[in-house]
């Protein structure tokens, strides 16, 4: 078998991960297969970096780092006969835990050796005349603004750091108005949150589209409104236990397409990068899009 590994050494809070990798494919992996491992310097890379490994005829593509690398592998794997596998060193590791992959890391690197494979979807979003393809989530709002300061801040990343960062931000977002279409249904709305899902959770065990499942053609839709601060701390932990759709204030609906149309500039994130736009957004599934390597046919 050949297997590529596409490590980011700056993911999560980690540190040596290149030679913790290294280390786990001289434990777990034997030297009958024949393995390769690109680091990766500057976002983008690791799109690119799967392409190839993909068109030299690689069985499996493994990303190491959090799910922004994930998702860039999945791009450069999507549509060949190369499998996805996810070596989780993010600090949310949300597509790892979404797609019932193994989170402790050992067993990650020994399941790329798995037979089995997982046919599940994407989604791509048109920003406008852009196109960009995700595997998880993406969302407008509260969120996608904590998304983007999280990822412009510097020091120490992790749940603490974001949870924290979450509250400052609180009491000065202010959601813009936008018209949603879905389903044949349209209507005008200030949401704290749209999430347009097709894995299940952030990270770290929160579920923002508690049924969400990877294969079945359609997205999970959870709109959150009259999202106060008092009322976010008091069922904050209805996204760990997945009862996030019973919080008076949510609607969730299911659909393979969804138009969403600013009133003004707003911000977004596709599974936690986020971008700035006052254009149209059309997001739309892309059905049985990719193989994962999974120890589990059907996790779900």
């Amino acid at each position: 078998m050949r297997i590529g590994f596409i490590v980011n050494p700056r993911a999560g809070v980690h540190g040596k991960i290149a030679e913790e990798t290294r280390e786990l494919i001289n434990l777990h992996i034997s030297k009958e297969h024949n393995t390769s491992i690109a680091v990766t310097t500057a976002a983008g890379d690791a799109v690119k970096l799967s392409e190839r490994f993909a068109a030299e005829g690689f069985d499996v593509v493994a990303s190491v780092g959090g799910d922004g690398t994930a998702s860039e592998v999945a791009r450069g794997v999507a549509g060949s006969s190369c499998a996805l596998a996810i070596v989780p060193f993010g600090s949310g590791n949300g597509l790892a835990r979404g797609l019932g992959l193994p989170l402790n890391r050992a067993d990650a690197v020994r399941s790329v050796l798995s037979s089995r494979r997982r046919i599940v979807d994407m989604g791509e979003v048109f920003d406008g005349d852009e196109r960009f393809v995700f595997m998880g989530f993406c969302g407008i709002g509260y969120d996608a603004v904590v998304a983007k300061h999280f990822n412009e801040r510097k020091g120490r990343r992790g749940l603490a750091s974001y949870v924290l960062l979450s509250l400052s931000l609180y009491g000065s977002y202010k959601p813009q108005r936008l018209e949603v279409r879905v389903n044949g249904r349209q209507w005008a709305e200030k949401p704290f949150i749209l999430a347009i899902a097709n894995t299940s959770e952030y990270g770290n065990g929160a579920k923002i589209a508690p049924n969400a499942v990877p294969d079945d053609g359609l997205f999970e839709v959870c709109q959150l409104t009259d999202m106060s601060l008092m009322k976010g701390i008091l069922n904050g932990w209805r996204l760990f236990n997945g009862s996030i759709d019973l919080l008076p204030g949510t609607t969730i609906l299911r659909a393979s397409e969804i138009e969403v149309i600013p009133e003004s500039e707003i911000v977004y994130h596709l599974e936690g990068e986020a971008r700035v736009t006052s254009r149209r957004l059309l997001f739309r599934v892309l059905p049985s899009a990719i193989r994962v390597v999974s120890p589990d046919v059907n996790p779900h």
